[in-house]
């Protein structure tokens, strides 16, 4: 099921606010629920994802690179999936860490723009969840987009991996993941 988009650009702090309390009780620093209870909140809260979209130069022109995802949520979908951000992490860092896990790409905090590019938000009317995904945008060079390639075999979450030139997205849009769209608009806007 495609999620809603919300309008771009949009800026927003990125900074933490340190130890939470509220009537002298301080949230311990984890929490683990039972599953039934974690399945239960997956369904009824508003998750914080991380999206990294990519993006390679070849002859000149601006290409988009997108993973097709072999496990739920979104299977088959062509799009990076969002990254779970822990509560002790800022975006740069939950963005660094999970493309390290999920595609085995080490990308230093720097690598990514200072703010996110644009924010999507997902909600879905079957379980009434929703997720909101600040979106970075990162230039990849051909020899990191071979190294997506060659660790290809053991990401835990994408079957395959594609350069698709932006034209190709944006002329069948109705059959892309809505953050796919958004990206490939913003990087055909590069050339």
């Amino acid at each position: 099921m495609k999620g809603r988009l919300m309008p771009a650009p949009c800026k927003f702090p990125t900074g933490t606010t340190g130890a939470f309390t509220q009537s002298g009780f301080q949230v311990p620093e984890k929490v683990f629920l039972d599953k039934a209870t974690y399945d239960a909140a997956m369904k009824s809260i508003v998750k914080s994802c991380v999206d990294v979209g990519f993006w390679v130069r070849l002859g000149g022109i601006p290409h988009v690179v997108i993973g097709k995802r072999k496990i739920l949520p979104q299977k088959d979908w062509w799009v990076w999936g969002g990254r779970m951000t822990h509560a002790d992490e800022d975006f740069h860092a939950t963005a660094c860490r999970k493309l390290g896990e999920e595609i085995g790409l080490s990308l230093p905090k720097d690598r990514l723009p200072p703010e996110p590019n644009f924010l999507n938000y997902y909600r879905w009317a079957d379980d009434g969840s929703a997720v909101m995904a600040p979106m970075f945008v990162v230039e990849l060079s051909k020899a990191e987009v071979d190294q997506l390639y060659a660790n290809l075999a053991s990401s835990p979450e994408y079957s395959e991996i594609a350069v698709v030139n932006p034209t190709q997205i944006l002329a069948k849009s109705d059959q892309y993941h809505g953050a796919v769209v958004r990206l490939t608009q913003h990087i055909a806007a590069l050339s």
